[in-house]
């Protein structure tokens, strides 16, 4: 399943006459029932993804995020705001007890 979402203006802090269209957010859901089956649908779910890269936007929503990596969890928040989360998990969570989804680990 895919859906292309229009981010507005606001999300992007830019508008669309700016960059010439407007940026989309794209959800692709793939799933099947036979784990033998996981490494091809895997790979062609990735290269749809990364078809469709150039029309997407220069940003990524945190929610959507699965386990790409540490540098996309930063992209997702900002610089300001992720190390706003980064000093605040350093006072709350200092050993980092929740640490599931997109973490942001406290001595980051």
């Amino acid at each position: 399943m895919t859906g292309p979402e229009p981010w507005i203006a606001c999300l992007t802090l830019r508008p669309p006459s700016a960059i010439g269209r407007w940026p989309y957010n794209i959800v692709i859901t793939s799933a099947w029932t036979d784990p033998t089956e996981s490494e091809v649908n895997i790979r062609w779910t990735r290269e749809f993804h990364d078809a469709l890269r150039p029309f997407m936007a220069d940003a990524v929503y945190v929610n959507y995020l699965d386990d790409e990596g540490p540098d996309r969890v930063k992209q997702a928040y900002g610089k300001t705001i992720y190390e706003r989360l980064v000093m605040l998990k350093r006072k709350y969570d200092p050993t980092n007890l929740f640490s599931v989804n997109q973490n942001i680990p406290p001595a980051a």
